[in-house]
């Protein structure tokens, strides 16, 4: 897959934490979206009067804050926990509809798993800003832990309050200032602790009416207390900048703005340090986690300033299984591919064994970069539309699902095709006039029977190439996109040919009056080639299309000519570019299409030798052996296939040297040199042949005709393998037959010329009488006249043997 990532580079964004990849057990409320309000907060003096306050504007309600949920009076003289002030905390600056939306998105903290009862108000407080000063007011404890139960102390509250409501408190501020000395200085001096009948000890638990005074002290400095609302967006990453990003593609595209105080939730974090930058990529990078392509939930203000971004999902990893996903979908599986016709037919996606039913109320999306196809759609007809009639799969697919409680059915909720047919890009296909000036403007002109107007191009918002594109240059043909260049023909590297001949269009044989060219002979000057010009190949311009012209040319199906090496298959053009007569004809014409070159079958016989930089091989064509120039890849190629029957393509004309040609190219391994590879192989596995044997038999199979005179050969030299078995066996038997009566005959005793060992073995090989049968003698005892006699022949590989133990001999 070509993958595109977002370019550009975003501001610093605060990730804290480790997200988790496991789903909460229960899912997140669901954020109601609420109208902008605001209260004014009134002066009060006592005590009683500003916890009341609290209470009668819904900041307060009791201990109904805490997870027991059992007690519901105010509890004003008991110690109250960090989450509790949290929640507190975050009613006071109106953020509660954000909270809600984050509850069990991700684990800000490792002691604030995704279901914990203030997940949401501990994410929101760690990453939110201050309305006072852009600074997230809540902070952990160290090493990622925020300890969520335990009391808060005063000297805590102090400072969360003090980023609330100080105006001139900076980041370098709060990083240098001295703990908690400075917080508990700068929140007296706010008035934070007015109307605590006490004097304040930061080191203790705060009890909860000191907190409510406190929080309550804060809001007064704020002025108001406030109900923000917090709206979610899911979509498609269609687009992005430095500060924008943009969800989905047309009548539902939606643009956002993000800053450094966005928050972006990977799906699995991997270690990005806080306040390190996320980089929105041009190139590929290990460490990138956002695409163009990304399915992503969006949580914003109602002026679309980003405070949170969720990934489910990318063109590069499919689904990212995370408790992001809470509330969209338990759980998801990706696949390569799925069929087509099981969702469109039958309203499921099959994926390995799991099927995955659909209805009306699954969202469907697609994330494909390379055709600009980046939204939701509408449902699923129209998901398949983008794929075109002959197509049966749809590749790199992923599905959100739930499962019902009883049936256990599999419910799609979510559909994301990263891959479809149906191109959405608008481009141009324009020839350069003037290249590319510093303003990053290019002069070029459309393809066209006549010379066409000349038009200027404004690319400096192009995402793709500046400034890393060192500039187009005349007659270079290049693809303009929306934000996005690409160069078809480079002029100063694509091969030049020269029009020898074109054919004009027929009617039953007869050139048509006024018909236009269909196809062209073009020659580097070394060889021809004839091409197709298509009613859909752009020709600039297509006046000039006569003999003597220069052309330089797309194949079908090529994407791009950057240099003079060219490879296709094709003889249609999707492109002709028409030069001056005078043009220098410059590289070689594709080996695979020219018109002189020739196929040949043949064994190749041996291994290519090279001299002085030259490459031969020798194949066998028709029973006699040639010699060819070859490559040097293709040597390599050829030295793959010794002994098999190869097709290649040969040029006769490159090298006028004594070879029969130049071998350009290997097509392939014939039928018949697939079956003499293994042919090869089974006979030199055959143990009771012998090396001339072998060599014969590989011969036979080096000038087959077919792959059954193939399978002849090796039949038959399974049957010589079983015939030489069979005769060694036998051999055996026969020697130990004519010993046993030679020794038996004898009265039990082997007779023998002298008494001597040499002259035992000549007795006994005599008495063999065959070279299969080898004679092995040990134990020879002089004195006792005995002597232990082996006989054996070589069986599969191994000595099957025959022994005489302890034999007399004499005389």
């Amino acid at each position: 897959m070509n993958k595109k990532f977002l370019s550009l580079v975003l501001a610093l964004v605060m990730v804290l934490g480790t997200f988790g990849s496991v789903f909460a057990e229960t899912k997140a409320p669901e954020a109601k979206d609420a109208k902008k309000s605001a209260v004014k907060v009134p002066e009060k003096k006592e005590t009683n009067e500003k916890v009341q306050w609290l209470v009668d504007n819904e900041v307060v309600a009791g201990r109904t804050v805490n997870k027991d949920d059992k007690n519901a009076d105010l509890a004003l003289d008991k110690n109250i926990q960090r989450a509790e002030v949290t929640k507190l905390l975050i009613y006071a600056i109106g953020e509660q509809n954000l909270a809600a939306r984050l509850n069990g998105l991700y684990a800000p903290y490792k002691d604030v798993p995704a279901n914990h009862w203030a997940n949401g108000l501990i994410a929101a407080g760690s990453t939110v800003a201050s309305p006072a000063n852009a600074l997230p007011f809540l902070h952990g404890v160290g090493h990622n832990m925020f300890e969520p139960e335990r009391q808060v102390r005063y000297d805590e509250l102090a400072k969360m309050l003090v980023v609330l409501v100080k105006e001139d408190l900076t980041k370098a501020g709060l990083e240098a200032a001295k703990w908690p000395t400075d917080w508990m200085s700068w929140a007296a001096k706010l008035g934070i602790f007015d109307g605590i009948k006490t004097p304040v000890d930061g080191s203790k638990a705060a009890v909860r009416e000191d907190a409510f005074v406190m929080l309550y002290n804060a809001l007064y400095k704020l002025g108001e207390l406030r109900n923000l609302p917090a709206g979610e967006t899911m979509g498609i990453i269609s687009d992005a900048t430095a500060n924008k990003i943009v969800l989905n593609q047309g009548d539902i595209k939606k643009e956002f703005t993000v800053s450094y105080n966005t928050n972006f939730v990977p799906g699995k974090y991997e270690g990005r340090k806080a306040n390190e930058a996320v980089l929105w990529n041009t190139a590929i990078k290990q460490d990138s986690d956002y695409f163009i392509g990304s399915l992503v939930r969006v949580i914003a203000d109602e002026k679309g300033n980003v405070s949170h971004i969720v990934q489910l999902g990318n063109p590069e990893r499919k689904a990212i299984p995370s408790t992001g996903w809470v509330g969209v979908a338990e759980k998801q599986l990706s696949a390569d591919k799925i069929a087509l016709a099981s969702l469109a037919d039958d309203d499921k996606i099959e994926i390995g064994t799991t099927t995955i039913r659909t209805n009306d109320d699954t969202r469907y999306f697609v994330a494909d970069y390379e055709h600009n196809q980046l939204t939701e759609v509408k449902d699923k007809a129209a998901a398949l539309a983008l794929f075109h009639k002959g197509t049966t799969e749809a590749k790199s697919v992923y599905v959100g699902y739930d499962v019902l409680t009883n049936s256990k059915i599999n419910e799609a909720k979510v559909v994301v095709f990263n891959h479809v047919d149906e191109d959405n890009t608008r481009s141009d296909v324009v020839r350069v006039v003037t290249p590319l000036n510093n303003k990053y403007q290019v002069t070029a002109q459309k393809a066209g029977y006549q010379p066409t107007d000349k038009i200027v191009y404004d690319l400096k918002d192009y995402k793709a190439g500046f400034p890393l594109n060192p500039g187009f240059e005349k007659n270079d043909v290049i693809k303009l996109y929306d934000k996005k260049a690409d160069v078809l023909i480079d002029s100063s590297e694509a091969p030049v040919y020269e029009i020898k001949d074109v054919e004009h269009e027929k009617i039953n044989g007869i050139e048509k009056v006024n018909g236009r060219i269909v196809g062209l002979t073009l020659t580097d000057g070394k060889g021809e080639a004839e091409v197709d010009v298509t009613r859909d190949t752009k020709v600039f311009f297509g006046r000039d299309l006569e003999k003597g012209f220069r052309v330089q040319v797309l194949f079908e199906g090529e994407g791009s000519v950057k240099t003079d090496k060219n490879v296709t298959t094709s003889k249609a053009l999707d492109i002709v570019s028409v030069l001056d007569k005078t043009t220098a004809l410059k590289g070689y014409l594709p080996q695979n299409i020219r018109t002189d070159n020739r196929e040949v079958t043949g064994v190749v016989v041996a291994k290519t030798v090279e001299d002085k930089g030259t490459h031969r091989a020798t194949l066998q064509v028709k029973g006699y052996e040639y010699t060819y120039t070859v490559d040097e890849n293709v040597a390599k190629e050829l030295d793959k296939h010794i002994g098999e029957e190869v097709t290649v393509i040969v040029e006769p004309t490159k090298y006028q040297d004594n070879s029969k040609g130049y071998i350009v190219k290997l097509v392939e391994v014939t039928e018949l040199g697939e079956a003499q590879k293994p042919a090869y192989t089974e006979i030199d596995g055959l143990k009771n042949l012998d090396a001339a044997e072998k060599a014969d038999l590989k011969e036979k199979v080096l000038n087959a005709a077919d792959k059954d005179a193939v399978a002849k050969i090796v039949a038959d030299a399974k049957k010589l393998d079983a015939d030489n078995k069979a005769a060694a066996e036998k051999a055996l038997a026969d020697a130990k037959a004519a010993l046993d009566k030679a020794i038996k005959d004898n009265g039990n005793k082997l007779k023998v010329a002298d008494e001597t060992e040499v002259a035992v073995k000549t007795a006994v090989e005599t008495i063999v009488n065959n070279k299969k049968v080898t004679v092995t003698l040990t134990n020879f005892n002089a004195s006792a006249k005995t002597v232990d006699i082996k006989l054996g022949v070589q069986v599969d590989g191994s000595e099957k043997p025959e022994s005489f133990t302890g034999t007399a001999f004499a005389k």
